[in-house]
């Protein structure tokens, strides 16, 4: 129908013509004609490709001769946009190109610069794209001016070129992401809306942009309410005006968004369905697609019929139809080839010249490149990469990973082909910038020739002057540079400290020698802001002051590290401390427990007695009576250690800390040689598994474990342990081919609390050998009370579990049940301790590209699960480097999204390594694909597209640049040529005046470069480096370096580049220059031997001696101050080299062998008072009930008569107390166990030390109390005492807590008082006395009572003092340690008394 209206418009527009058609000129009706024709042709462009093509070409038939030239240009371009919609470049070109060099109307040429620019993007062809766009940029000033004189049809022209301008512009700046370009278009679109509302076709592409890029490129913000208001103001627009071709880019765009951004709002629904005669509840996303389709296809346009196969391609991958989705894909390609055989396909071998979407002979060089690269083909390949990179996608998604890779592979090469370089369009500014200023130099150069003659003159007296002057002002540098390093011997603790240090050590000087920088900051100023050779000498100043910072940060850091490291010692110094006192408590209740035997025993005996016995009925009712007493005893025992241990119950703290079990692992698998030596192959399988628990305990557990596995494991058997993650827990297990256990063995070590364990394999066939490997048994109850003390602690621990899984003669499994554990901010603990926030950054950025290759890593393993793991952590790591210069918590990388922030960092000038950035997303995006994560894939894809785009290079940018070279060089040519004479005339005062000058100039710049050379060369290469570097100043055969070693004062290490024939002679001199802190040197075979020297506030160091034999003899002053310099920064490496970094590296070992052996003397300590706890507490629970019912019958005999009822209560009695004291010695002797190892540290400790620590204690106390009462010692004796320090605190803490808790208003006072081997210290309270009954009871269990009201026990204190004694005369090198309370004379209280070896 729109193509008949067309015929009979044309048919009506003819007739007028001829009707008007005058003589000479162009007749007003033929230029309305062609004007009316070329305005249907541009708009008909967008509603039916043929129909405009019959416009143009009715105009070029039936007007060529009207001489309406610029109406016939018009024609021209607009023929040629329709051959560029149909994908006919080269018939384009030839148009646009035509009226380039044909026309000379500025409008005219505009239009065509446009429609090239188009072109060029749909083609990549981004240097001409900028060409077409500046000279339209520069023909747009023309037109402005002419703007007034126009007519209608020509201002109709005018505006749309300026929006179609724009409009191509933001389009292009949008695709390889240029934030500044896209936001200076859209503030343009965004005040000329007005061009709009005339324009139809210019309101369909703004409403289109609109719709597709929401706030143009900033697609996190997009307003999704907004985006549809202008997709159906869009569709409605085509609706009404025809325009197919908007209407095809709104429906495949409409159908992209409710693919992938869910289904539309109902009222939106509702409203597309009323819009396109969809039925109600039909599929939209594939109905909208379907019919794009269908309009493409009647359009012409296979780019856009592509575009909506791609579409119903994702929406069949989708939709799981992958044969579907691929057999769309495949028609996209194919309507590439079909487009390239209409071009091209007249050529010879064109079956070659095709596409495939697979090809396993494929060349190296695919088909895509061969057309981009060759000149006669005009390519898409945008649209090439959009279907291999769907035909990569949809055959990942069939698993298809061979042509998924083909595909990819090409997609990639294309977008290296295409890639676009911002930095050689930067040097294409700054070449026609230069351009600009080698015009000017040719202006100026006669100008130059007169000048120079007088500057010659002037300057001649003047730099005779000055070089005196900088000769004296170098020295006055050397000088400032040598003091910088006393800096470093200073006190500094943070960057300020440093600061403030080298500031008030040079500032003064510095002001003196460059006055210029008196009033500001030097540190900060640029070297280049100070004129002349002042800038250089002043930049020597900052390369020595940067390099003393750097090094005063690192030492700083290190200081962090100790300081670090001394925290964490002392916190484990602390542990140990609480740890050994609750040791010394269990060995205190043990002696209780150890007391309460003898009881038992003698109980046992009067039972077996009255049971086995016939006695007289006196004296069994005295055996009664005197078991009732042995009964009580036991009973008083066992309340104390019952309050006592109910008291203690929680106070023994687990150490619950997150970590990796593949460290203790390896710890374990240290200890395999015991397996190896039984032929045993133990085999500990990797894990990754975390746990929430007590680390110490965990590796008792575990060792345990495989301990009781090898003992019961014949020869030739194996024991494996694992750690496997489950849903909340990790389960730990050791499983062996021993000799196994019966069921009911196993329901023993399941259920029971306490077992026997002499009767476990009892019977079995193994039987003697498990008797002879068996030990005490106590292993697997420890374990078991671990695992109850875990799951007491909190609702996270009641995962924990014990069991045992057997068969005899299948081996065993015994496991148990950890929660599991997060490795949460163990990067920023790792950058904590190296001290300095700039590390931290450095360090997050390392951790990321480690990340990143393991990403790599796992995808050629076919991990791809595991790829995105590690891509996840590479991206926390990239924000944390990110977050440590911005700040920026909003503007992070994701996984998958709508953000793209490393498009923004690169927008802002963040540095970071983007090379890895590209390289993880790609990797992300293939594992994606591999995954079948569609989504995850087209985030990640797109933004690896970008960012390559962004940051690779262009070749067709750089052979533009390089032809602007190639000008700027003929005409640097002419200025070489024309400054000839000048050259003869610089070069003749260069050698009468100005040659030392300039040699001076030169050396100090060469001196910048060595001394930078010097800092960044590696330890391997200094001296080759640096010999190098040096010959460029004064040419030198030999450079040695000597240093002391670590071989003593006077053992030193020599290190030669160049020629050392003469070794022995250049060592002696260098020795002598390094004794006697002076330069030594030989003249005859021109060696010189320089001390490298450091100042301190008060001497002078010397470090090491620097060697250089030299070529030649003659060294002038200025030569001789560079060597000087030099010299100074060999000092500084040297120094930092093999002095404080040796020194500090030192420091930091020793302080982590002490944290190291204090945390292992903790955990010991801390496990075994675990396992003491669990016994002691199974003690209490198990064994509570026993005495009391014993108590009841022996009370019940004591009044019976009946001699038949009384022996039943006396085999009652027998029974009940031999199970209670088989119970009881089992569960005494486990916890005895864990005391056979000797914790008892044997140091000298000074006699003045304990006092402190009683003055400390009274002190602490005191406050506590408010008590008014004082300490007081005696004269100190100046000996020193064996004693454990820790052991001996927590005696002086006990014996000031009785002090306190008598509160007897008295004063403290020590006293001392030793022999030959001993020495008594004497705790006197001068107000309190003892009951003299009472002073022979206080240290034994009947002192102790309970106190109901305080929940406390009175008096054991005394047990725990007594324990302490009896520690230290157990390991002391002479026995004779004694304890005990004295009262004093009437008025003069009580004294308590303990006396210690004397250490020799």
């Amino acid at each position: 129908m729109k193509t008949i209206q067309f015929i009979s418009l044309s048919i009506c527009l003819q007739c007028c013509s001829m009707l008007f058609t005058g003589c000479g000129g162009v007749s007003d009706s033929d230029r309305h004609a062609i004007d009316s024709l070329n305005t249907l042709a541009s708009r008909m462009k967008y509603v039916s490709l043929d129909s405009s093509l019959e416009c143009s070409d009715e105009i070029l038939n039936s007007y060529q001769e009207s001489g309406y030239s610029d109406g016939l240009y018009e024609a021209m371009l607009n023929k040629g946009s329709a051959y560029g919609l149909q994908m006919n470049y080269d018939s384009a070109q030839y148009y646009y190109k035509k009226v380039l060099e044909d026309t000379d109307n500025d409008l005219i040429k505009s239009v065509a610069d446009v429609d090239m620019m188009s072109l060029c993007l749909m083609t990549s062809q981004s240097k001409e794209f900028y060409d077409y766009r500046s000279d339209a940029h520069e023909r747009f000033a023309n037109v402005e001016e002419e703007i007034a004189n126009m007519d209608d049809h020509q201002k109709a022209m005018w505006n749309s070129v300026i929006g179609k301008y724009h409009f191509v512009s933001l389009n292009y700046f949008l695709k390889t992401r240029q934030g500044e370009g896209i936001r200076e278009e859209y503030d343009w679109l965004e005040k000329n809306k007005k061009l709009f509302a005339t324009d139809s076709t210019l309101l369909a592409q703004y409403l289109f942009l609109k719709s597709v890029h929401g706030q143009w490129g900033e697609n996190e913000n997009r307003d999704a309410d907004e985006q549809w208001y202008n997709q159906i103001g869009l569709i409605s627009l085509c609706k009404m005006k025809g325009y197919v071709y908007f209407e095809i880019l709104a429906v495949n765009n409409l159908a992209k968004s409710i693919l992938w951004n869910g289904e539309l709002k109902p009222s939106q629904r509702v409203l597309v369905e009323e819009i396109f005669g969809f039925e109600n509840g039909a599929d939209l996303s594939h109905a909208l697609a379907n019919h794009g389709l269908i309009l493409a296809k009647q359009y012409g346009n296979d780019y856009l019929t592509g575009m909506i196969l791609i579409t119903l391609s994702d929406y069949y991958l989708k939709q799981g139809e992958y044969e579907a989705a691929l057999m769309q894909t495949e028609e996209a390609l194919q309507l590439i080839n079909a487009q390239h055989k209409r071009q091209y396909g007249a050529s010879e071998g064109y079956a070659n010249d095709i596409l495939y979407t697979y090809s396993e002979a494929a060349d190296t060089l695919s088909t895509e490149l061969k057309w981009i690269a060759d000149p006669n083909v005009t390519a898409v390949p945008e649209w090439m990469a959009l279907v291999r990179e769907q035909l990569s996608v949809v055959y990942g998604a069939m698993g298809m990973k061979e042509q998924s890779d083909y595909n990819h592979n090409i997609y990639f090469d294309m977008l290296d082909a295409t890639r676009q370089d911002l930095r050689v369009q930067q040097e294409e500014e700054n070449l026609q910038e230069e351009e600009r200023w080698l015009n000017l130099l040719l202006y100026l150069f006669i100008f130059s020739i007169i000048v120079l003659i007088w500057m010659f003159v002037f300057f001649n007296k003047k730099s005779k002057r000055e070089y005196k002057a900088k000769v004296e002002k170098l020295g006055d540098v050397v000088s400032i540079c040598k003091k910088m390093p006393a800096a470093l011997m200073e006190d500094i603790e943070d960057e300020d400290d440093l600061d403030k240090a080298l500031h008030s050590i040079v500032n003064q000087d510095i002001a003196k020698v460059f006055p210029q920088l008196k009033d500001v900051d030097w540190t900060k100023a640029e070297y280049k802001s100070v004129k002349g050779l002042d800038g250089e000498m002043f930049h020597v100043l900052q390369v020595f002051y940067k390099w003393v910072r750097e090094k005063g940060f690192q030492m700083i850091g290190f200081m962090t590290k100790k300081e670090h490291l001394e925290v964490k010692t002392y916190a484990s110094q602390k542990r140990l401390e609480e740890n050994k006192r609750e040791y010394l408590e269990k060995l205190t209740s043990l002696s209780i427990i150890n007391g309460m035997t003898p009881f038992m025993n003698r109980a046992l005996h009067e039972v077996y007695k009255l049971k086995n016995v016939s006695e007289s009925e006196a004296t069994v009712r005295e055996r009664i009576i005197y078991l009732n007493e042995l009964i009580d005893k036991i009973n008083e025992y066992n309340d104390v250690l019952g309050h006592w241990v109910k008291i203690r119950q929680g106070m023994l703290a687990l150490n619950i800390e997150h970590f990796a079990l593949q460290p203790l692992f390896d710890t374990l698998q240290h200890g395999s040689k015991a397996f190896v030596a039984k032929d045993i192959v133990l085999t500990i399988k990797p894990t990754g598994g975390i746990v929430r628990a007590d680390r110490a305990l965990t590796l008792f557990m575990m060792n345990t474990l495989l301990d009781n596995a090898r003992k019961y494991t014949p020869q030739g058997g194996s024991v494996t342990l694992e750690a496997n993650d489950n849903d909340g827990y990790v389960e730990i297990s050791v499983v062996d081919t021993g000799y196994g256990m019966s069921a009911k063995d196993v329901e023993t070590l399941n259920n029971s609390k306490v077992y026997d364990s002499s009767h476990i394999g009892e019977g079995e066939q193994h039987a003697e050998d498990i008797k002879r490997n068996k030990g005490f048994g106590f292993g697997l109850m420890n374990c078991k009370g671990i695992i109850e003390k875990y799951r007491k602690t909190g609702s996270v621990f009641s995962v924990c579990e014990f069991g045992v899984e057997s068969e005899v003669g299948k081996g065993s499994r015994v496991y148990f049940r950890l929660p599991k554990g997060l490795m949460k901010n163990m990067c920023a603990i790792l950058m904590f301790t190296l001290g300095l926030q700039t590390v931290w950054a450095s360090d997050y950025l390392k951790q990321a590209e480690n990340y990143t290759d393991s990403v790599l890593e796992a995808n050629i393993e076919r991990q791809y699960n595991k790829a995105i793991s590690f891509a996840d952590s590479a991206i926390y790591c990239f924000n944390r480097h990110y977050l440590s210069g911005h700040g920026d918590n909003e503007n992070l990388m994701s996984l998958q999204g709508n953000s793209m922030a490393e498009l923004s960092w690169i927008q802002h000038g963040f540095n970071t390594n983007y090379e890895a950035i590209i390289m993880l997303r790609n990797e992300v995006a293939i594992a994606a694909l591999s995954l079948n994560e569609n989504k995850l894939y087209h985030y990640n894809n797109e933004l690896f597209t970008q960012l390559y785009t962004l940051t690779s290079t262009d070749p067709t940018l750089e052979e533009y640049c390089n032809s602007i070279k190639s000008a700027n060089r003929n005409k640097k040519t002419i200025l070489i040529l024309l400054g000839t004479l000048i050259c003869f005339a610089v070069v003749y005062y260069y050698f009468l005046h100005y040659r030392h000058y300039q040699l001076f100039t030169f050396n100090l710049r060469q001196f910048v470069r060595l001394n930078n050379n010097i800092f960044t060369s590696s330890e391997a290469s200094l001296m080759e480096d640096f010999s190098k570097n040096l010959s460029d100043i004064k040419q030198v055969d030999t450079v040695g370096l000597m240093v002391p070693s670590d071989g003593g004062a006077n053992s030193f290490q020599f290190k030669f580049a160049g020629d050392d024939t003469k070794r022995s002679l250049y060592e002696s001199l260098m020795l002598s220059a390094y004794k006697q802190n002076r330069e030594f040197g030989s003249d005859k075979d021109l060696f010189h031997a320089y001390p490298l020297a450091i100042e301190g506030r008060a001497d002078v160091s010397v470090v090491g001696v620097m060697g250089v034999c030299y070529n030649d003899e003659s060294m002038t002053d200025e030569e001789k101050l560079i060597v000087n310099l030099v010299t100074q920064f060999m000092s500084i490496h040297s120094y930092f080299s093999y002095y404080k970094a040796a020194e500090m590296n030192e420091l930091i070992e020793l302080k982590e062998d002490e944290h190291a052996r204090i945390e292992n003397e903790q955990q010991k300590v801390h496990v075994r008072n675990q396992i003491m706890d669990n016994c002691l507490s199974a003690l209490k629970h198990e064994t509570m009930y026993y005495p009391n019912r014993i108590k009841q019958l022996a009370d019940a005999a004591t009044e019976c008569t009946d001699p038949v009822a009384r022996k039943a209560m006396i085999d009652d009695i027998h029974e009940l107390l031999s199970y209670y004291l088989e119970i009881f010695t089992l569960l005494s002797t486990c916890a005895s166990k864990q005391v056979e190892n000797v914790l008892f540290k044997r140091i000298p400790i000074s006699v003045q030390q304990i006092a402190d620590m009683a003055v400390r204690s009274f002190n602490k106390r005191k406050k506590k109390t408010g008590l008014t009462a004082s300490i007081t010692t005696s004269s100190v004796p100046s000996v020193k005492v064996y004693g454990d320090t820790i052991f001996l605190q927590s005696l002086v803490d006990n014996i000031i807590s009785l002090y306190f808790e008598h509160k007897s208003n008295g004063d403290l006072h020590l006293d001392f008082d030793y022999s030959d081997k001993f020495i008594k210290f004497a705790f006197t309270d001068t107000a309190y006395r003892y009951n003299e009954d009472s002073l022979s009871q206080l240290f034994y269990v009947d002192n102790v009572k309970y106190d109901n009201a305080e929940d406390t026990l009175i008096g054991i204190q005394y047990l725990i003092c007594r324990q302490i004694i009896r520690e230290h005369d157990a390991y002391s090198p002479h026995r004779g340690c004694r304890i005990y309370v004295e009262n004093i004379r009437e008025g003069e209280g009580s004294a308590f008394v303990f006396t210690l070896p004397i250490a020799y």
